[in-house]
């Protein structure tokens, strides 16, 4: 057993001490950008980076892996052949793994993003870029690459070896491959989560500077390249010229009413100001609310809020997607028609948002879902929009995750109130639902759960929905934070369910 082990083991520590080495750099290089408040805090980049590094080491890892064992089961007189196949596969991915993550750190120097799709954009261009640098930086550019390739293929030579394979050892190996596979998949993906990694499972500060260190740097550059698609404006009503002098007049004048507003929640005594709560309730639609026209009796609680409160009645969705409701929400960003704004996270830290702003006007925030935030890269938006607590499913008990896609809307939204409680005033908190979507397996029980279609599941869990904000009102009424908090309701987007006009 030991020896079908031991060459993926060495070859899986030495990419996570490379992983590791690059990082140490980048920490160190970048000491000015350590967070003021908390300058330690930068290390533990290096814990929660695990995952993706993981992720990013299956990768490399799967070609070696699967050559070997091909050199296996052919036998001895192979052996020679697959160990220079995987030497020389391993020695191109290093040289190729030393530029990236070297010239991240150049990159980021200039940018304060880590390298992603756009600077490799450059590299069509690669004459006018080699003119951007003088000859005294080419000539350390190129012996500082030349001499990391050289060292990093010392350590590799150490950790790893040459001889890959034992001098005993039984074809019968052979048959680890599916388990090795299987791991590695695992490793890949992340884990057996609903959702695959992306960067939201290594994101852990408010400060960008820890998250972008915690980053795997070839994760995601590949990431940003699978994600790059067509930038063309499909809302071009006017010339450029009139919407660039219209921009400009709005950027030059501001909008005295919303400065107003923001000031009235920023300059009063701590005491005096309001905290604000917001639930997104996922595919909330107009169908199950009697007073926006829809069906009667499904949602008697919103009925209840909507007479002591203020209904918006001509309110739309931003776009069909939870990525697209969440940023158009607390960061007022418009959907897109191609792709996700959270999907392109140099551009997405830049977008300012309520939370944000709330943030440095001495808010304290924080964000409860019931999933895994690494759906759609959400979690990476959060956490550079300040939200200082940010609670999902990996942090609930598995006692609590009774449906499919995590923790149901009664268990959430009970758990909130317990986080807000925590809070210091003034605070900003915002609590995602998730209940209200397929496959609609709500622990309720309604008149509509045998109904034996998909819309009257649909109204089924629309239900529960509506009940868990219903007690979360009750136990909200007892906190003595609730009569100095403005709460707002809002959906993601909307549902073609029950019926099928998908009103917003």
């Amino acid at each position: 057993m030991k020896t079908v082990v031991a060459f993926p083991l060495r070859l899986g520590l030495f990419w996570l001490l490379f992983f590791a080495l690059f990082r140490l750099w980048f920490v160190l290089w970048f000491r000015h950008d350590w967070s003021p408040q908390e300058p330690l805090s930068a290390w533990s980049a290096f814990w929660h980076a695990l995952p993706l590094d993981m992720s990013m080491a299956g990768y490399l890892l799967l070609l070696p892996v699967l050559f070997w064992f091909i050199g296996l089961l052919i036998g001895p007189g192979a052996y020679p052949v697959f160990n220079s196949l995987i030497s020389g596969f391993n020695f191109l991915i290093i040289t190729a793994f030393v530029f990236i993550f070297g010239a991240n750190v150049f990159i980021y120097e200039e940018w304060h993003t880590p390298l992603n799709h756009r600077a490799v954009e450059y590299l069509s261009t690669p004459r006018a870029l080699l003119d951007s640098m003088s000859f005294g930086f080419k000539l350390v550019a190129v012996g500082l690459f030349v001499g990391g390739v050289w060292l990093v293929w010392q350590v590799y030579k150490r950790i790893v070896g040459h001889e890959l394979y034992p001098e005993t050892i039984s074809r019968w190996g052979f048959l680890a491959l599916p388990v090795w596979i299987g791991l590695l998949a695992l490793a890949i993906r992340g884990g057996l989560g609903v959702m695959p990694i992306n960067e939201s499972a290594v994101y852990y500060s408010v400060h960008a500077f820890n998250n972008h260190a915690a980053t795997n740097t070839a994760w995601y550059l590949a990431h940003s390249q699978l994600e790059t698609r067509s930038t063309e404006n499909h809302y071009r009503f006017m010339p450029d010229e009139e919407a660039a002098e219209q921009v400009d007049f709005l950027m030059r004048n501001g909008h005295p009413d919303v400065e107003y507003h923001m000031n009235l929640l920023g300059t009063q005594p701590d005491s005096t100001r309001l905290n604000v709560v917001f639930l997104i309730m996922e595919s909330m639609t107009a169908q199950v609310v009697e007073e926006l026209g829809g069906e009667k009796g499904v949602c008697p609680n919103l009925s209840r809020l909507i007479r002591e409160g203020i209904l918006f009645e001509n309110i739309y969705g931003s776009g069909y997607r939870t990525d697209q409701g969440v940023v158009s929400i607390l960061g007022g960003y418009p959907a897109q028609p191609d792709q996700s704004i959270v999907l392109l996270s140099d551009k997405a830290e830049k977008i300012r948002s309520l939370p944000m702003m709330l943030y440095e006007q001495g808010y304290s925030t924080a964000f409860f879902y019931g999933g895994e935030l690494t759906f759609a890269n959400i979690g990476v938006w959060l956490r550079n929009q300040k939200m200082e607590v940010i609670r999902s499913e990996p942090d609930f008990p598995s006692a609590d995750k009774t449906q499919r896609w995590g923790v149901d809307d009664y268990k959430l939204l009970q758990h909130s109130i317990q986080e807000i409680n925590q809070l210091r005033p003034p605070f900003l908190a915002a609590a995602m639902t998730l209940s209200l979507h397929p496959p609609f397996d709500v622990p309720y029980q309604s008149k509509w759960q045998n109904g034996g279609t998909e819309a009257h599941l649909f109204l089924h869990s629309a239900a529960f929905a509506d009940y868990a904000i219903g007690e979360f009102f009750k136990t909200a009424e007892q906190q003595t934070w609730y009569d100095n908090t403005l709460f707002v309701l809002v959906a993601d987007h909307g549902a073609s369910h029950p019926g099928a006009a998908g009103h917003g």
